[in-house]
């Protein structure tokens, strides 16, 4: 149930919390005899009094929406839905019914259930991350830069130099490889980081996904098989690789970073199209793949000839002051497609992505390419390009860094102060998040929703693995929470931990 308070408007809240409800019970969203949250924890939920949900509760009761029965709750009325089905559909127009006679056709409703996915985990998800679903609460859901740090004045400066220097020009589509100065930025870069165009090509897309959806299709169009990932991963890879529906085998990371003797045997007994990796400041342990597994995983390719989809997304996000090349820069065999994007530098709504692919592959790139996104904005390009021209995005990167690594220094001092040393903590040379491992006597569910009564949100395991299976841990994000947020958090996590470590142990 997803309701949003217009708090500027005339209507009464207790009003628009009813209509809401009522919608959502009319649209099918809200099914027959569906219980309802508490007004307690509604009325927790949207930052309003317990009256004014009560209210709403009590509209809904005199209209026949709801029903209440005493030291159960509220939930909605079976008969107002089965009213509302029984409504009569108005008759066709008199053009309609010379066309298609009444009684003409007969049609079988579609079976629309029996394709039904389990959405439950994303949807949770969605509610996690959702600003203002957790007022008053410490939540480390979300692995995005603080927006006070984004350099919004700069971004409105090139954005209007876009506009008032070329008008409407500006607002056409983009040549479908991306706007042309930007992309030979880009290829300098990506040179400097080893990456070899005399035998790859480049495209510029809107965001890191759009890569992602680009290879799946192709690869799995090209060769029919399962994808190998690491677990836990990319929580948008999971939601992502969900919903396609193909087969997905998973391989642990340790502090080297992928495991190979287990990516082996996958590749020796399976059928796969693709891997998806993180080699560089994998999200969310923040680790990095050892000069020795780099070789070994590049032998792995050309033994078995499989290709690889490297998400570089967050090597930009480095906090120790060390350079890690991309796993592109080793690849003379053209296994690797590279694909990154500024959102973890700047920000999701101003943002830019890159596919790096063999350039054997050109054609077949930006044909599939030309189906899934055929025209990024010229506005956000230009601008980014504006952006990088002037210098602005190589201060805000040594910026970022300065800030981010403070950041994530003090966040480690609170974890080693407050933390019971049972729990393991990795530690990140890059990106904005820990991955914290639980021991065997302490079960994950408990531990969040022990957190949760203490005021703290964190995101369980489920939601970075595929299947949405948990596997004893969380993940904790220091990039957006202001300071205090982060030491208060951490504080009252801990103390959450050190209670459970201690009652297991008794």
């Amino acid at each position: 149930m997803r309701i949003e308070i217009n708090r500027e408007s005339h209507e009464p809240l207790y009003r628009q919390i009813a209509e809401q409800i009522r919608l959502q019970v009319e649209a099918g969203i809200l099914e027959p005899g569906e219980r309802l949250p508490s007004t307690r924890e509604l009325a927790e939920w949207l930052g309003v009094s317990r009256l004014v949900v009560k209210r709403a509760y009590e509209l809904l009761r005199e209209e026949g929406v709801l029903v209440s029965h005493v030291g159960r709750g509220s939930f909605v009325n079976p008969e107002f839905s089965r009213r509302r089905a029984e409504v009569r559909r108005p008759d066709r127009p008199k053009k309609l019914r010379a066309y298609f006679p009444a009684g003409q056709v007969s049609l079988t409703p579609m079976d629309w259930e029996r394709y039904e996915q389990d959405h439950s985990a994303y949807l949770t998800l969605v509610e996690l991350a959702r600003p203002d679903r957790f007022r008053g609460m410490v939540n480390f859901t979300s692995a995005l830069v603080d927006s006070s740090t984004v350099p919004v004045e700069r971004v409105l400066e090139v954005v209007r130099y876009q506009l008032s220097n070329f008008g409407p020009a500006v607002l056409r589509l983009n040549p479908l490889q991306g706007h042309e100065p930007l992309l030979e930025w880009l290829r300098r870069e990506l040179e400097r980081e080893g990456v070899d165009f005399s035998q790859n090509d480049l495209c510029i897309v809107t965001r890191f996904q759009h890569a992602l959806e680009l290879v799946h299709f192709l690869m799995t169009m090209l060769r029919p098989g399962g994808v190998v990932c690491e677990v836990p991963t990319y929580q948008q890879f999971v939601n992502f690789i969900t919903v396609s529906g193909v087969p997905v085998y998973t391989c642990p990371v340790d502090g080297d970073g992928v495991v190979l003797e287990r990516l082996e045997e996958i590749l020796r007994r399976r059928e796969v199209s693709y891997l998806y990796l993180q080699p560089n400041f994998h999200n969310p342990t923040g680790g990095c793949l050892s000069g020795k597994r780099r070789a070994g995983l590049l032998e792995l390719l050309s033994r078995y000839r499989v290709p690889l989809l490297e998400d570089d997304t967050l090597r930009m996000v480095k906090l120790n002051g060390r350079h890690f090349y991309p796993l592109k820069a080793d690849d003379t065999g053209g296994y690797i497609f590279l694909a990154g994007s500024f959102s973890k530098v700047l920000s999701v709504g101003f943002n830019v992505g890159y596919l790096v692919f063999p350039k054997a592959l050109t054609d077949a790139v930006l044909r599939v390419k030309r189906c899934l996104e055929p025209g990024p904005s010229l506005l956000i390009q230009a601008s980014f390009w504006e952006f990088v021209r002037r210098g602005y995005l190589e201060k805000h990167l040594r910026k970022m860094h300065r800030e981010y690594k403070r950041r994530r220094d003090a966040f480690l001092e609170m974890v080693e102060k407050h933390f019971p040393p049972e729990v393991e903590v990795s530690y990140p040379e890059g990106g904005l998040t820990v991955w914290v491992r639980l021991p065997e006597s302490l079960k994950e569910e408990e531990v969040i929703m022990t957190a949760r009564a203490e005021r703290v949100v964190v995101p369980p395991s489920s939601f970075f693995t595929p299947g949405y299976r948990p596997i004893g841990g969380f993940r904790l994000s220091f990039g957006r929470l202001p300071m205090d947020e982060l030491a208060e958090g951490t504080r009252r996590l801990g103390k959450v931990l050190r209670r459970l470590v201690r009652e297991v142990s008794a």
